[in-house]
């Protein structure tokens, strides 16, 4: 069956190979990149904030005028003049350009330096109108607060004056400082000026001005002309059906596949499709459909990454043909970039090309579904007759409407039948029939006609008609009720009995004005059409090999899972692991225990509970790591797979001398009675990144430990929310806190792994007795664990 699922997977997820390496010089999404295609590090951006051209002119005149008067007797004193000029000239140069340029340009030392993108707009862009500026803070936004603006854009500025007079500036933006442009169409946005809608949009920026400003317009086309004149203002590498209809645009430093160099790019987003241009090489898209993966990346120095304002996360968009890294210049740009993203990505319309497709042009939802079938429901008998339970049904298509890529669908959660239930459902709901409506009569007279081959040569015509997406999925769909009919014998759903549920299914047509009686006319039309497509796959559609032999190793596995004396096999036996859990210490007697993906600790504690003559209750399964410095109570909810493959992330010496053990419940007993919330005080504190111990305000409540600079508690330096710790007591042994009572804490998404920056495992407080680090260490873990902190007794 494992053979089987890596089978069914290549088509969904695809694989990696050789020929999708990028290079320190390849920047082609395609793997089909010309042999002397290499990345130059990008030109300069055009300045046109240099000194006048009379002033150049009198530097050069003054330069050759020095050189003439080295053969006169009055050198030395024209040379001085000369000296002076220059030297005038260069103090004028850093005061009026690398003052305006951004932070990246100035520094030339640093070994991770890559440039930003060219400043290459369209310089002739001017735009003069009436805008209306929201004022910030949430009582402004409440009220609707307004501004009027009367805003110029030229020269590759834009200038927000109190009236058309312009002699009163409010806001400049250089195109230098803007990160980034995004059109505003959330509900909190609908703004109101005059009774008449306000249509925003939002600049950020970086500098004096730094942070979002919201911009307001009274029509949509004003507003979209606003954004077209803005973006051409920045560059001009996106074509004007793109500039006219974007989401959001700006610049990032991106990086394609793991061994890329970074490189200054301009990012558009428009229509579920991310649009990247690097200086000298040509705009590059990607499919948000086919996004697998979008997330976020904790900032690593080992890295290399580009110097930006922070250290803030790098963006993963990972698609089968390409994957991007991107990093803004500041990490709230990266974060709000990788949520607008997602949030695109996962925008799954009503009709079959706005679902999340894989690889191959196919609906998600579609292809996994058949997959899941294939490997539990060939042979399963009245598969796509017989119904699944209604409510989970629902909620499956629910999840796969929210992210299809993140469906993951089991045998434990869901039967074939619910399964093939919902696939039927998502055919039945689309608005547009599958083989569409344009097509129904054509295919009902194909369908009367008795000569084969010309039969086969309408069918090819009228499916050669269909979109893209319909004709791969319809190929795909056609191709797996085909082998499900070929199983009739086992499952008992001949082609005659698909065709009758799938016909209607495939072919629905809603018609107010046609009569009740005729409905059952078309449905066997419908059916006849399915049926004949069903049987004829093989010469409608073009023969694959590899499908071909993908079936036939199918089947293999198929069968040998029939004539197997136990029949099927459980598929998640043979994925369990074995691990050696101690009793009670180290020195105590070890038992082999197996922890499947989803075996918790409670059930594990049942088995040994039963081994040792224990109730489950009065037993709890221990972590012990960093060579027994540091231990925690692991909670009876927690996957022990989950615990154990964690240590595989860290550093080699911090994962060598890990194990597990079951000790008695009453060893944290003191950490379990009733405490009261919430606590305060000041402890010493120490980072990763630091050796000695500072001492910090801290505070717990509501779910969230928060460190400040002083008693007054005014000044935050650090939160943690504490369902995303793991709190270990103790530390290791490079620390000095000179105190026994200690706390190590570490974040889930984070793992400790060692570097010349972060030389320390995890973050430490500590406290100066016993009581009152029992007196913390209880609030966070009821705050963790409101309801079920103890482990309950078997029934």
């Amino acid at each position: 069956m494992n053979l089987l699922q890596e089978l069914l997977q290549e088509d969904l997820y695809g694989d990696i190979s050789e020929s999708y390496t990028v290079d320190e010089g390849d920047w082609s999404v395609s793997n089909e990149s010309d042999s002397g295609e290499f990345l130059n590090p990008p030109t300069p951006p055009m300045r046109f904030d240099s000194l006048p051209e009379e002033e150049s002119k009198e530097t050069e005149k003054s330069v050759s005028d020095s050189l003439e008067t080295e053969k006169t007797s009055s050198k030395y004193q024209h040379e001085t003049k000369s000296r002076k000029r220059k030297k005038s000239w260069l103090n004028q140069v850093k005061k009026h350009v690398l003052v305006k340029a951004p932070d990246v340009f100035k520094s030339k030392t640093s070994d991770n330096l890559v440039e930003r993108p060219v400043l290459g707009g369209k310089h002739f862009v001017n735009k003069r109108g009436m805008l209306y500026k929201v004022q910030g803070g949430p009582v402004e936004e409440i009220f609707g607060e307004y501004s009027g603006r009367w805003c110029v854009l030229e020269n590759a500025d834009l200038f927000c004056y109190a009236d058309n007079t312009c002699l009163h500036l409010k806001e400049h933006f250089p195109a230098a400082n803007i990160l980034s442009i995004q059109l505003l169409q959330d509900a909190k946005y609908k703004y109101r000026y005059d009774n008449d809608d306000l249509h925003c949009f939002e600049l950020n920026i970086t500098g004096k001005s730094r942070g979002g400003h919201v911009y307001g317009s009274r029509s949509i086309s004003e507003r979209r002309i606003w954004l077209q004149c803005l973006a051409e203002m920045l560059t001009q590498r996106f074509k004007s059906r793109l500039t006219t209809n974007y989401k959001r645009m700006g610049w990032a430093y991106v990086r394609q596949g793991v061994s890329g160099k970074w490189a200054g790019a301009w990012i558009m987003l428009s229509e579920r499709e991310l649009h990247f241009a690097v200086d000298r090489h040509s705009v590059k898209t990607v499919d948000l459909r086919k996004a697998r993966c979008i997330v976020l990346h904790s900032y690593q120095d080992s890295d290399n990454n580009p110097k930006t304002s922070d250290k803030g996360p790098n963006m993963l968009v990972d698609c089968p043909d390409v994957t991007l890294h991107l990093r803004m210049w500041t990490a709230r740009e990266t974060k709000v970039w990788c949520h607008i993203v997602k949030l695109e990505a996962h925008n799954n319309g009503a009709n079959i090309d706005q679902q999340q497709l894989t690889k191959n042009d196919i609906p998600v939802i579609v292809e996994k579904c058949i997959n899941f079938i294939f490997a539990y429901g060939s042979i399963s008998e009245g598969i796509y007759r017989k119904a699944g339970t209604s409510s989970a049904i629902s909620e499956l298509l629910a999840k796969f409407r929210k992210d299809a890529f993140a469906v993951q669908l089991t045998k434990s959660d869901h039967s074939e039948y619910e399964v093939a239930t919902a696939l039927k459902r998502f055919f039945r709901e689309l608005p547009e029939p599958l083989f569409g409506c344009d097509h129904r009569q054509y295919l009902y007279e194909v369908a009367k006609h008795n000569v084969k081959d010309e039969k086969i040569r309408m069918f090819k015509a009228a499916l050669d008609q269909l979109p893209p997406v319909s004709y791969k999925t319809a190929k795909k769909l056609l191709g797996h009720l085909h082998f499900i009919s070929n199983q009739s014998a086992k499952n008992l759903m001949t082609v005659e009995n698909l065709a009758s549920i799938w016909g209607p299914t495939l072919m629905h047509y809603e018609d107010k004005d046609r009569p009740a009686a005729t409905s059952g006319a078309h449905h066997v039309q419908d059916a006849e059409v399915v049926c004949q497509l069903i049987r004829h796959y093989r010469s409608v559609f073009p023969e694959d090999p590899s499908e071909l032999e993908k079936e036939q190793l199918m089947l293999k596995v198929l069968q040998k899972c029939l004539q197997s004396p136990q029949g099927v096999v459980n598929p998640k036996t043979s994925g369990d692991l074995r691990v050696w859990i101690y009793l009670f210490n180290k020195e105590g007697k070890a038992h082999n225990i197996a922890i499947g993906p989803n075996r918790t600790a409670y059930e594990v504690c049942v088995e040994l509970g039963e081994k040792i003559n224990t109730p489950v209750h009065e037993i709890i399964l221990e972590e012990v790591i960093l060579s027994e410095r540091l231990f925690r109570p692991i909670h009876h909810t927690e996957k022990v797979l989950d615990v154990v493959l964690k240590w595989g992330y860290w550093d080699a010496a911090d994962r060598k001398d890990n194990y597990l053990t079951c000790v008695n419940l009453s060893k944290y007993w003191e950490y379990i009675i009733e405490k009261p919330l919430p606590i305060s005080g000041e402890l010493r504190f120490a980072d990763s990144k630091s050796k000695l111990f500072k001492t910090l305000m801290f505070q717990f409540t509501q779910g969230t430990l928060s460190a400040f600079k002083d008693k007054t508690s005014e000044i935050n330096i650090h939160s943690w929310q504490v369902e995303k710790l793991i709190c270990y007591l103790g530390h290791e042994c490079k620390r000095s806190p000179q105190s026994r009572w200690t706390m190590t804490f570490l974040e889930n998404d984070c793992p400790p792994n060692r570097t010349k920056g972060s030389p320390f495992f995890g973050n430490v407080l500590v406290w100066n007795d016993a009581a009152m680090r029992a007196n913390w260490i209880s609030a966070i873990l009821k705050a963790k664990h409101p309801n079920n902190l103890t482990p309950p007794p078997k029934l």
